[in-house]
């Protein structure tokens, strides 16, 4: 397991009742729950961001070969 380390911060107080109703109803921490939100929120950015990175170079690709066949129309004429 990683190691822990403690962090303060403040919440919307409806968020932070709403986290605790869902904690108790699933028999989990809050602390767990808020863990698992994190979790997800970083996966759905890096999702993003390799999902950036693809379409740029797929991008890339297609202007490469755009320019690669406007050259060789260019050189036949």
């Amino acid at each position: 397991m990683a190691a822990r380390e403690r962090y303060t911060t403040t919440l919307d107080s409806e968020l932070l009742q709403e986290i605790k109703i869902l904690a108790i109803r699933n028999k989990h921490s809050t602390n767990d729950l808020l863990e698992e939100a994190i979790q997800d929120l970083l996966k759905k950015y890096k999702d993003k961001a390799s999902q950036s990175t693809k379409s740029n170079q797929e991008t890339a690709e297609l202007n490469f070969m755009d320019h690669e066949t406007s050259s060789k129309k260019g050189s036949s004429e």
